[in-house]
């Protein structure tokens, strides 16, 4: 989930930075300010797609390589 945010942002800067959340902690941080993602989150089906740059998108759109037989 760090991954995800904007670790510029002055927020994370202050609250953030340096801490060591479980995946409920960085939930409840991003849902008191989702303005730290680094972009739109995509989904379709059990995919998902952090659209940073926003043409990312299309590699929802691109086939998941399956298991070599």
């Amino acid at each position: 989930p760090k991954d995800l945010l904007n670790r510029a942002n002055p927020y994370y800067q202050q609250h953030v930075r340096g801490r060591d959340l479980n995946m409920e902690g960085w939930l409840d941080v991003l849902a008191r300010n989702p303005r730290l993602l680094k972009g739109p989150i995509a989904l379709l089906g059990d995919r998902a797609v952090l659209c940073e740059p926003p043409s990312l998108i299309y590699q929802l759109t691109k086939p998941v390589a399956g298991p070599v037989e």
